[in-house]
């Protein structure tokens, strides 16, 4: 039920998931994107 009113909320704000599979949501003409990487080259970890 929390999710659903959440989800009500963002509409009324205008705010639109990304399309094409893409995590985040575009709001007011700016697009937020997340994504789950290392911040750091595999042989920099190594160090």
């Amino acid at each position: 039920m929390e999710w659903e009113a959440e989800q009500k909320e963002l509409k009324e704000a205008g705010v639109e998931l990304l399309p094409d599979e893409r995590v985040g949501l575009r709001i007011h003409g700016w697009e937020i994107e997340s994504s789950k990487a290392s911040i750091l080259k595999s042989l920099r970890r190594q160090e």
